[in-house]
Order: structure tokens, then sequence, then C-alpha cells
């Protein structure tokens, strides 16, 4: 196969990613939707017509996946006798490659996350009557942002099929992760994909396989008749829970591993939970005002902030002949009792949203009434360290309530809309976070680091979020706050707080084919005294707030527009000071 090639009239070949033993993975490109994507072709012939189909039956079996830690199939077809299957383009590298970069392992922390999210794949696929049969870290990707995706469904049998699709002699899988019963080319089964996730967790905590052997009959023997050496006899950093279940997930009899994936899941969480509890994380204590703000109806805006005491008081405001004219403060009924550490505010058309991290505990307060407690279901850690509600911008109301995202202590983003996770700690632990909506149902996700600014995005032509780093010089500052707002449809204001108290503006928009353009960042005229906060919403048509607290206790307010809509300039009013809440 060569570049240039089109199968089957659609897929374009453009450069060849990888050559393994079945095939061959292309970049290509999807000419009837105008997408990137990743084509495996199965360059060896498949002679056996049932074989052909079974195949086919596999990889259509995996095109109906539809999980955030799983690789979607789009397409499966023919070209010239050969078969080839159509997944979405990933970035990043495989844990293969990932491991040759850790030779010793991974740290603990982060092989535990890695495996939860392994195991929730798994036991999702487990749930639609999928088994993998081919586990191991080549076919664990882990994403530039960090997220992780089990790869190569795509070979995987359905339950129903009760057969290994292996001959006399053969075996379907990669001998170092194979189970003993999968040796022995018994029909595939949910429990030979705990053994080798417990393989592959082995070798993420010590570098090492549990068996290894000089030639293929040692290793088949070394499986069916040693015990593994414990990972925390051969790195003492290993937590003595998390090497029992790897051992017990290296179990010779099936029966004698954990039931199932879900089962593997809870005990992974727990014993991170553990872990935290033996090394408690504390609340970051903010130190000055802590703002959100929030605008519900055209030319009105509530602005909260938490005050010294730690009330969570609210001034509202609305536009006058001449300026915009503020009522004076007031409480918010009162949330739990302790300490406010993050505050967040959004809208979608009925009221205002606010919400509040107490204690660790992320809150919500519905239309300014009452409070309660968010993402129930979400196996989020606390203590949580940030939150943020996006606003739908003007023309895009949505009426059926709002989405809420919360920071946890691992810098991993939660929704309260899914059941899994935004991101992995993998590639940089996050601090803070804000949100917004650029048309009627897609959010946009803004992620900082002391040094760095994600963006976190979903538009109509994509089948799953993206997250891309947005380019951002701070000459040596760290980042204490971030803000971000929707003036127009695909375009999205980011703000960014720096520690000398200098604000920076820039606008990001959606370009063609998926793509971010950015303007250059502008360093905006400071508001009087030294900003410790800010925070942005839509507050007009094509006008928007952005919102300014000082080491005073001070809070001051601005005005900032799109000029023409189609040339994207902007233009911002002077600060006037709203008063000390």
């Amino acid at each position: 196969m060569e570049s240039g090639t089109e199968l089957a009239g659609r897929y374009r070949l453009e450069s060849l990613l990888g050559r393994g033993g079945m095939g061959e993975v292309w970049r290509c490109r999807d000419l009837r939707v105008n997408r990137e994507v990743a084509v495996k072709a199965l360059v060896a012939a498949v002679p056996d017509p049932g074989e052909a189909r079974q195949l086919r039956r596999d990889a259509e079996s995996a095109a109906g996946l539809r999980h955030p830690g799983i690789t979607a199939v789009f397409d499966v077809d023919q070209h010239d006798g050969l078969i080839f299957i159509v997944m979405e383009l990933l970035h990043g590298q495989d844990l293969a490659r990932f491991l040759r970069e850790h030779p010793g392992g991974l740290p603990p922390g982060q092989a535990l996350s890695i495996g939860i999210e392994v195991a929730a794949a798994l036991a999702y696929a487990h749930g639609q009557g999928i088994v993998h049969g081919d586990l191991k870290p080549m076919n664990v990707f882990v994403q530039d942002e960090g997220l992780v995706k089990v790869c190569d469904f795509g070979i995987a049998r359905g339950l129903n099929a009760g057969s290994s699709m292996a001959g006399p002699g053969q075996f379907l899988g990669t001998p170092a992760y194979i189970s003993p019963e999968q040796w022995a080319g018994e029909p595939l089964t949910y429990s030979m994909d705990l053994y080798a996730l417990g393989c592959t967790l082995y070798e993420l905590l010590t570098g090492q396989l549990p068996f290894q052997g000089p030639s293929l009959a040692a290793l088949l023997h070394r499986h069916l008749t040693e015990v593994p050496v414990p990972p925390l006899d051969r790195r003492p950093q290993v937590p003595a829970a998390l090497s029992d279940l790897v051992v017990a997930l290296l179990a010779k009899a099936p029966e004698d591993r954990p039931p199932d994936a879900l089962a593997v899941v809870a005990a992974l969480t727990k014993i991170r939970d553990s872990a935290d509890q033996a090394h408690p994380l504390m609340v970051p204590v903010p130190s000055g005002p802590l703002l959100a703000c929030a605008s519900s109806t055209v030319g009105a805006i509530d602005i909260q902030a938490v005050d010294v005491s730690g009330r969570i008081r609210q001034c509202a405001g609305a536009a006058g002949e001449s300026a915009l004219l503020w009522h004076g403060w007031g409480d918010l009924p009162p949330a739990t009792a302790g300490q406010v550490t993050a505050l967040a505010s959004g809208s979608n058309g009925r009221g205002v949203y606010v919400t509040a991290v107490v204690d660790g505990v992320p809150c919500m307060n519905e239309g300014l009434t009452e409070w309660r407690e968010l993402l129930e279901t979400c196996p989020l850690r606390l203590p949580v360290v940030d939150v943020a509600v996006p606003s739908a911008p003007r023309g895009a109301v949505s009426f059926d309530g709002v989405t809420a995202y919360a920071l946890d202590a691992d810098g991993v983003i939660w929704s309260s809309r899914a059941p899994t996770p935004l991101n992995t700690p993998a590639a940089g632990r996050f601090t803070m976070i804000a949100a917004s909506l650029w048309s009627r149902t897609e959010p946009v996700l803004l992620a900082a680091t002391a040094d760095s600014l994600q963006c976190r995005f979903w538009w109509a032509g994509m089948r799953e979020f993206r997250w891309r780093r947005l380019p951002l010089d701070t000459a040596g500052r760290s980042i204490r706050d971030i803000a971000c707002t929707s003036l127009a449809a695909k375009r999205i204001e980011a703000f960014v707080l720096c520690d000398d108290g200098s604000i920076w503006h820039s606008s990001v928009r959606l370009a063609q084919e998926g793509t971010l353009d950015w303007s250059t960042w502008v360093r905006l005229p400071p508001p009087p005294g030294h900003a410790t906060a800010i925070a942005a919403c839509q507050f007009d048509r094509r006008d928007g707030a952005i919102i300014a607290g000082t080491s005073d206790g001070g809070i001051h307010f601005a005005e900032h527009g799109i000029e023409v809509i189609k040339t994207g300039l902007s233009r911002r009013s002077p600060w006037s000071r709203v008063g000390a809440c």
C-alpha cells in the first residue's frame, strides 16, 4: 500500500503511522466528510472466507462501542480483497512507548489512574458482550492531553461467537499477556481480559513483565505453572493492596481472579482513595476575594463574591441611560457551614446558577434559592479545588438546566452530565478551570496549570471533544486565575490573570476542520489596586463583562465587546468600581 491510494473510493492514504503483524495503520483523509481518520489495513491476506467474515463481524461489533475510553470505530470495508477498519485519529503515544521512557515503571499513582480508566473501558465492553482478546500496553493509547483510550477492539470477539478464533496449536493474542486458559485455545472470556490487565499493570508498576522466557515454550511453562513475584517485592513504592490485586488478576484459574472488570475498578479506586487518606491533601485557601458573574437577561448582570466573613454575597447591575446601575450587595442563602474556596456562576436564560466549593465539596444554588451537593454519582476524589458553570450565549438559550464542572485534587475534571472524567493527570495537573458555550449545546472548557492553558471544545462536525493547548507567553509569570465567555458563535473570549496582577485577553475562534485560531494575547489596562481574581460573562448582544477583585477587597467592572463581527475587532471600556462586598 502506498500514499495516495483511495480505499473504497473514499479514504485517501496520506502517511504511514505504524506497521504490525496484522497490518498497517495510516493517517487518512475521509473524502466524504473531509476529516482526518486512522485506517488499519489488514494487509496480510485472510485466506479463509469464514475468517474474513468473522473479522468483519468483530470490527462491526467494535463499531457499536461508544465509550470515552475506547477508540471509536467509524467504518469497516474491503479494498482489493483486503479488510480495513476506519477509526478516530489519536494524537499521543501508546503505553509501550510511554514505558520505554520510564524503564523502572510509572509512579504508582499514575499507574493507578491508567488502570482505573482501562478497567472502566473493559467493564463497558464486557457489558456489551465484547471481549478485547489482545489487551497490552501497545493497545492502550495515552493522548497528548492525558486521556487514555483502549484500542484495537477490531479483533475482539462477541461472547456469542463461542470461539477463540484459533485453530489447533494457535491462539489469539500476544504471548506475554495471554492467560493460561487462553494458551489452551479455550473460548474467549471476560476473565482473559482481566489476566491481560494484570500483566499490563505489572509492567506499568515495575517496568518488567510478570513472566519472561528465552522461548515460547519457556514462556508458556511459566504462565501455566509459576506464581509471579509480587510487584511490591520488585518495587517497594508499590502499595501492598495494589500489589495483592495485581497478583490476584494473574491467578492461574479464572475463578480465583476478581469476578469482573467493575470489581477491579472498585478495588483500584479504593486503593487510590486509601492512599489519599494516608496523605491528606489540603484545600487551597484563596488569598483574595472569590468572584463569579452571570447574566440571565440582556443588559443585566449578577456578581457574586465571598466577603471576609465567608458569606457569599451578590450585587445586581442593570444598564441605565448612560451607565450601569448597581443595586447594592445582599446575602445569598448560606451554603453548608465551612470555608468557601471556589466560586462560579452561569445561566441558561431561565435563571442564574451559583456553584461553590465548601470545605472541598461542590454545591450548587439553583435560582438563588437553596443549595444541593453536586456530582453525587461521579467517583471524583475530594477535595474539589475549582468549579465552572457555562452560560448560554444570546440567541442560543437552553432551558434544561446547566452543566457544572468540578476539578478534583488530582487535577481531573468531572462533568455533572457524564460518568467518566474529561481528562487524566498524565499530561499535567490542572489547577483551575473556566467554562462557556459557543452555541446552544456546544461547550468550551478552559483548564490551566501554573504556566499553561488548554482548551477543550466540541462542535457539531466532531464525534468527541478535543483538547488543544493555547499558546501563552506569560514571561515567567504564574497563572493565578482564568475566565472565559462567548460573544459570537464559535468564538470565545479568554482572560488570564497572572500573579503580578496583570490581566491578559485573547479571542479563540473555531476555524475549519475543528482547528482553533487565536488572536495575540493583549495585556489589559489594570484596575485600581492589585488584581487577585477575575470573572467574565456575556452582558449584552455583542458585549461582555470582565470583573476583577483586588487585594483591598474592591470589585471592579469593565465592558468588552466585538466592534465588527467579521473583523473581530475588540473594544473595551475603562474600569469602574462596583464597591466592596
